[in-house]
């Protein structure tokens, strides 16, 4: 020690030498009565310190290329806030002296020159740290994520970060650690009790004076508690017929999932962050559940359909897990609004008008009704209407003209409009449309009403560049499908014909069809046709007077010609009538014998029934029946 002494007293006189040297000018006795005195400041990391905190060890050369070591500094006055482990910058002098001085620290004498005298300390932050998300001396329940996060400003060639707990030490991680911040993610496992989360970081020394030779240990700790708590989430939301402007209940299931019991708090359901209804919960046991009925008065005018619910809202239990105490239902509520519906009748020629359908299905009347049509550019919307309200039920028809050229269109039309709260609602549809060139086309009847199976002439007239074109004659009963009667060629001049016999009476839809071509568009024109049923002219013979009790001869013919059923009646004087059925030959033709076994005048009636075709006709006649002379 003695050795160590003279040495040190050798160099520092060997410095006073070439200081005296240097201010030769001064007299030698000034020399040695001034204390020659230097500014110095510095940025680094406290290794130590006294207790007093006047006093500690800086570590320096913190950044690359500077020489790592640690100097003694020596407050003006005593720095209560500093802690070891700081990082901190220092503003101070160094005066030259030739005392020796004995480290309160690591009690190695040293020379006082070396000493960073008079200084003041600046906390700039941690020098090496460790902490956790919740921050140190927090409570953790056991089963909830944890975040460790360790810092060092200083490059270690060998590191360790651990934690103590219960059961025993689990290093996170050992190794180098270079200059920056670093995360370590887990769960708070069993068993309860305290952890103990350490950071040691080893620094080389390039320079050592003070007795911590070739490296100096660095070390920071962050203490927690872990307990079993609560875990209150909501398992199911039953709601039902639930709408804006009216009451209703919904129904939640609390469940404690954490390990501890849960104090008694609330659910409370939102709608547009707004409370619309509340209820008590009950304390629950680890495990258990409870059903709770919740009351609600759902306003009107919402802006979604959407629930949310939230247990324990106030966060009045410290629970494992906060972020799973909120359930949310989307369209839960029925919003009562208008709903639009589209109908587009699609135009099939290249100019004139199209048809759209706009209807209210909804619960509320529609308002401010606005009709947006996006159509390329050759198919040009001349005009869109306005429509001013629609009420539930209720539908506006739009007759919209339009002018296009040939050729294949989407039109994507959007209808907005507003509902009794002012709120916004919107309904957009898509109509594939196929414009041709019109074929119009004009039809004559030879007769407007014929009877059935009577031929009817269809006379058709056309553009003349149609000829060549190629119809279909069509027909149909109002009600029924339609059938083909023939096709037809459009002839040089437009002009085309064909003839129709219709099979029974009705009223009749003839015309004919076009189903269009990359030129001309789809085209159906028709013509009404009245068919009657065929007229029957019923004509019989008998003789004016015969005997009685001679059989009598009556002769008939049924126009037009056929087989069919028909009825004799002989009505005799005093009301007595004889009846026979009968059935004419194809030739419509028939005979009939009878007996007439009183005396006077019988009247002799023939009738045909009507049938599908044909009109039902009555034919009568007298006989004179005289006793035998």
């Amino acid at each position: 020690m003695l050795l160590r002494r003279i040495l040190i007293l050798v160099f520092f006189l060997a410095i006073f030498l070439v200081e005296v040297t240097v201010g030769f000018n001064l007299h030698l006795n000034q020399v040695f009565l001034q204390q020659y005195q230097q500014y110095a400041e510095y940025e680094g990391i406290i290794v130590a310190l006294t207790s007093d905190k006047d006093y500690f060890h800086l570590l320096t050369g913190l950044k690359s290329g500077e020489t790592t070591k640690i100097i003694p500094v020596m407050l003006e006055n005593p720095a209560t806030a500093i802690e070891k482990g700081d990082y901190v910058k220092v503003e101070g002098y160094y005066i030259y002296t030739l005392t020796i001085w004995n480290d309160p620290i690591t009690h190695v004498d040293i020379p006082l020159a070396s000493v960073l005298r008079n200084a003041q300390v600046t906390k700039l932050g941690k020098g090496i740290n460790i902490e956790v998300d919740k921050g140190c001396g927090s409570i953790y329940y056991v089963g909830e994520a944890i975040a460790i996060q360790y810092t060092t400003k200083v490059d270690a060639y060998f590191s360790k970060v651990w934690v103590k707990n219960p059961k025993g030490d689990i290093v996170l991680y050992q190794g180098p650690l270079a200059v920056g911040t670093y995360a370590v993610k887990g769960i708070i496992g069993e068993p309860p009790g305290s952890r103990i989360f350490t950071l040691e970081v080893y620094v080389r020394l390039d320079e050592d004076f003070l007795g911590y030779g070739d490296s100096v240990m660095l070390r920071d700790e962050c203490m927690i508690n872990a307990i079993y708590g609560a875990d209150l989430t909501i398992e199911n939301v039953y709601a039902v017929d639930l709408a804006e402007c009216e009451s209703g209940i919904i129904k939640v299931t609390v469940v404690n999932s954490g390990k501890g019991e849960s104090n008694p708090t609330t659910v409370e359901v939102y709608v547009d962050s707004k409370v619309v209804g509340s209820a008590e919960v009950p304390s629950l046991e680890a495990g258990s559940r409870a059903d709770v009925e919740v009351e609600v008065e759902l306003p009107c005018c919402i802006l979604s359909g959407n629930l949310i619910v939230r247990v324990d809202a106030e966060d009045v239990i410290p629970e494992l897990n906060e972020e799973d105490n909120v359930y949310a239902l989307s369209n839960a509520i029925a919003i009562k609004k208008p709903e639009l519906k589209i109908y587009v009748e699609p135009p099939k020629i290249v100019e004139g008008e199209f048809v759209v359908v706009i209807s209210n299905v909804g619960e509320s009347e529609a308002r401010n009704i606005e009709l947006d049509i996006d159509a390329p550019n050759d198919f040009e919307i001349i005009a869109l209407p306005q429509v001013e309200e629609i009420p539930p039920g209720g539908e506006a028809t739009l007759r919209i003209p339009f002018k296009g050229k040939i050729g294949e269109y989407e039109l994507v039309l959007t209808v907005t409009c507003n509902d009794n709260c002012g709120r916004s609602w919107s309904t957009k549809s898509t109509v594939e449309i196929v414009l041709r060139r019109e074929l119009p086309i004009t039809l004559t009847l030879s007769q407007p009403q014929v009877e059935a199976l009577h031929p009817v002439l269809v006379m058709g007239k056309t553009l003349p560049e149609a000829a060549g074109l190629t119809l279909t004659a069509i027909y149909r009963i109002e009600g029924d499908e339609w059938e083909e009667i023939t096709r037809i060629d459009v002839g040089s001049e437009g002009s085309f014909y064909f003839t129709f016999i219709p099979p029974k009476p009705g009223l009749y839809e003839v015309g004919v069809y076009y189903p269009g071509s990359s030129e001309w568009s789809e085209t159906l024109v028709l013509e009404k046709l009245a068919v009657v049923k065929i007229k029957t002219f019923l004509q019989i013979e008998t003789p004016g007077e015969i005997v009685v009790g001679k059989s009598v001869l009556i002769k008939g013919e049924v126009k037009p010609p056929r087989e069919v059923n028909g009825v004799l009646k002989l009505i005799g004087a005093k009301g007595e009538e004889l009846r026979l059925d009968f059935r004419s030959s194809p030739n419509g033709t028939f005979l009939l014998n009878a007996t007439l076994n009183a005396i006077g005048k019988w009247r002799v009636v023939i009738v045909i029934p009507e049938d599908e075709l044909h009109e039902g006709a009555t034919a009568s006649a007298e006989i004179s029946v005289f006793p035998l002379r």
